[in-house]
């Protein structure tokens, strides 16, 4: 199904901002190795049996027009952003009788992306057991899921028994696109991640209470959480969520073996200390999003790649996909909770 070609409008949009394409650059040097044009979402009927609202449709183009979003590979936090949805805007298609969403995508030459170390990051002299100095803010945490990746049953086990400092009820958000990994997403506060509260001086300056509920925190996610992952016996990506300073930080785990999780979950405060520290020394240049990976061979949390307004993707993993795999394709967006 064409809707574009139903579209004179659609049509003449897509040519004029590829025409333009400099407009659209964030910064003088960021360079494109493709320009794709294509629909990025349409109120028919998608592959989880599910329709978009004109009002949903909307909503995703102001987004896009807004802060151009950054295009991953169905979703996998893993992957460094392919490029970016530069410019959008509704049409309707008559023959068809729905609305869509057409797109301008800029791909980006995986294969050479600056790194870390270009942009004056060491990943081996991050600072990890320094107990960043963060103001104690709203300490809540909160799951949130796709139903179409992961039962509600399995997440109310999960938040059976929960601390209070959880959100008793999950988010819920809708991932469009062809084949999205399962992936259990947990937002927590920067505060809360990266505390040790175990250390002298977390329980001087901010007494017992403060690190009870800390503790109680970090011993749900190794008594309850990460068992009920390891029950589901399939792959499933968890990634926690954290905003700072501006930017989402993501600590993604690829494993559902027990001893991994326990010891990734055992890392995390050191993990997010470290993050903290490259947000700062990564500011100059407009960070937006920072993704750790858990690299279960050196059973360490480390810097996997970035997204910048000034630099654009930074990673020290070039990936290789072949530019015409998205001609055609239907970008996933995130849809907000339901």
């Amino acid at each position: 199904m064409d809707l574009i070609s139903e579209s004179p409008e659609a049509q003449d949009f897509l040519q004029t901002v590829v025409s333009e394409i400099d407009r659209y650059k964030r910064f003088p040097d960021e360079k494109f190795a493709q320009i794709v044009t294509g629909v990025l979402a349409s109120s028919g009927v998608d592959l989880q049996r599910e329709e978009l609202a004109l009002e949903a449709l909307t909503q995703i183009a102001a987004d896009i027009n807004e802060r151009s979003i950054w295009m991953r590979v169905e979703h996998n936090p893993l992957n460094p952003p392919v490029g970016r949805v530069l410019a959008a805007r509704v049409f309707y298609a008559p023959a068809s009788d729905l609305y869509f969403v057409a797109g301008v995508i800029g791909q980006y030459d995986g294969g050479r992306l600056p790194t870390f170390r270009d942009v004056g990051v060491d990943a081996s002299a991050l600072p990890e057991e320094h107990e960043c100095d963060l103001p104690k803010e709203s300490i809540g945490a909160r799951i949130v899921f796709n139903p179409h990746e992961l039962s509600s049953t399995v997440i109310e086990a999960m938040l059976e028994g929960a601390p209070d400092i959880v959100t008793s009820e999950a988010g819920q958000v809708r991932r469009k696109a062809a084949e999205p990994p399962p992936i259990l997403t947990l937002v927590v506060s920067a505060w809360l991640l990266t505390r040790n509260p175990f250390s002298k001086k977390f329980l001087e300056k901010l007494g017992e209470q403060s690190a009870q509920s800390v503790i109680d925190y970090f011993s749900w996610l190794k008594n309850k959480l990460a068992r009920q992952i390891a029950k589901l016996n399939r792959k499933t990506l968890i990634v926690w969520d954290m905003p700072y300073n501006g930017c989402r930080v993501e600590f993604v785990i690829a494993s559902s073996e027990l001893a991994v999780l326990l010891d990734a979950i055992d890392s995390l405060p050191s993990a997010g200390n470290s993050a903290v520290a490259v947000v700062k020394q990564m500011e100059a240049l407009g960070i937006e999003k920072l993704v750790y990976e858990y690299d279960v061979s050196v059973k360490k949390w480390l810097p996997l790649h970035a997204a910048t307004r000034l630099a654009g993707v930074v990673s020290d993993r070039p990936y290789l996909i072949a530019l015409d795999q998205f001609r055609g394709f239907s970008i996933g967006v995130t849809l907000p909770e339901q």
